[in-house]
């Protein structure tokens, strides 16, 4: 299911991450690059989800963690692009059992406001062998 989520069975193109008109967007392809598309790092032409393989294993163990421990309550993606991290909790939630947990789904259509303080603006993330880190300065 995670290869078909994130465009990688069928070896789906990548396109521009700016965002153009649709016959731009045709226009504009690039071959598939598998290290990117492990961590997400472009945007698939068919797929669900930008997300990639790293961090969809991430969201399935923290999906199963919260059921192990009994920990209440849903799951909410905001920033959702084609919601295939929704499909695929969701679906992860069906096999755990866990039917009574909603899945919901939040998108500004309009990116992130601008930084707030001094802080915000130098968080980075990155990727760390097969973990997602933050660098939070101190």
């Amino acid at each position: 299911m995670l290869i078909s989520i994130i465009g990688f069975i069928l070896e789906t193109p990548s396109v521009p991450f700016t965002l153009g008109s649709a016959e731009e967007t045709i226009q504009k392809q690039y071959p598939i690059d598998d290290g990117k598309r492990w961590v997400g790092g472009d945007w698939p032409l068919y797929g669900y989800t930008m997300t990639g393989m790293i961090r969809l294993e991430l969201l399935e163990a923290a999906l199963k963690d919260v059921v192990a421990n009994n920990i209440p309550g849903h799951f909410l993606e905001a920033g959702v692009w084609r919601g295939g991290s929704s499909i695929f909790a969701r679906a992860v939630w069906n096999v755990l059992g866990q039917h009574d947990r909603a899945v919901h789904l939040a998108d500004s259509f309009s990116g992130l406001p601008p930084a707030s303080t001094h802080d915000d603006r130098h968080i980075r993330w990155y990727v760390q062998g097969r973990t997602v880190c933050c660098n939070v300065p101190s």
